[in-house]
């Protein structure tokens, strides 16, 4: 027989401030190996499983309505705001992102991942000279995101956070607040030493963290010529492309198509 999984009540349960229900167990590193072995998220009412075998965690989500809208907003945010700047981006949504040491189907999936810049663009050169899928979730693993988001705080923020810093991510951001209702707030972590500092601003994109919280809670997020949300993105996109030529990581001159999706000419000399 296989392994019997010693879970009876959860450690722990709740619901985050937009509505989405969790829950997390504490187990052994091998329970949580085995789990990790033969996970099948199609089949589980549970969309979202953190598993972290050196911690014995087992954490479950179930995202709400509120939850899944806002962090759609941030990666549509995102994608308009590098096409309008020239700076390559890829973005991986919830994605599972782990160490090439870490055991398959382990780790945490951020709500939202990018690759900004040189990353991005290695990335779809893969993809052009015709690599296989594993050859992409190879380069995943090897190279971590340049950004990801957490949306809606839960029960195991630092223990993800640690996570992060293991898998070597420069910025983390983390959302409150349901942007149905305009109402999100911002927080920006970078990483600095052991773990991560508080910063008012995105040293990855320049863009201090009301600027984008005021991005994510227009209702509108449509780029009409002459809209509110155009203006707010195009002058935004300034400063994520100004960062991005301090950072080496800004392409050809920026227009529409050449940031998330479309043509890359390389580095601007």
């Amino acid at each position: 027989m296989g392994e019997t999984f010693p879970l009876t009540e959860p450690d722990a349960q709740g619901r985050g401030d937009l509505g989405s229900e969790w829950m997390a167990f504490r187990v052994s590193s091998k329970c949580v190996a085995t789990l990790a072995s033969m996970l099948d998220n199609a089949r589980h009412g549970w969309r979202k499983a953190y598993l972290d075998t050196q911690r014995g965690i087992i954490m479950l989500m179930a995202p709400s309505r509120a939850h899944e809208t806002t962090g759609h907003g941030v990666d549509r945010i995102m994608g308009n705001l590098c096409d309008a700047a020239g700076v390559p981006c890829e973005g991986f949504k919830s994605t599972r992102l782990r160490r090439p040491v870490d055991p398959k189907n382990t780790g945490p999936e951020p709500d939202c991942a990018f690759y900004l810049g040189r990353k991005a663009v290695a990335y779809r050169k893969l993809a052009a000279d015709g690599a296989s899928a594993d050859a992409g979730d190879a380069f995943l693993t090897e190279n971590p995101p340049d950004l990801v988001v957490e949306v809606e705080a839960t029960f195991l923020d630092s223990a993800k956070l640690s996570k992060y810093h293991e898998l070597e991510i420069p910025e983390v951001w983390r959302t409150t607040g349901d942007a149905f209702e305009r109402a999100v707030t911002v927080e920006m972590l970078s990483m600095k030493g052991e773990g991560y500092a508080r910063v008012d601003e995105s040293p990855v994109l320049g863009l201090n963290r009301d600027a984008v919280a005021a991005l994510i809670n227009e209702p509108a997020k449509n780029m009409f010529p002459g809209s509110p949300y155009e203006a707010a993105i195009l002058s935004a996109a300034k400063i994520v492309r100004a960062c991005a030529v301090v950072r080496g990581d800004c392409f050809s001159a920026a227009q529409p198509g050449s940031g998330r999706r479309g043509r890359d000419a390389g580095p601007t000399p």
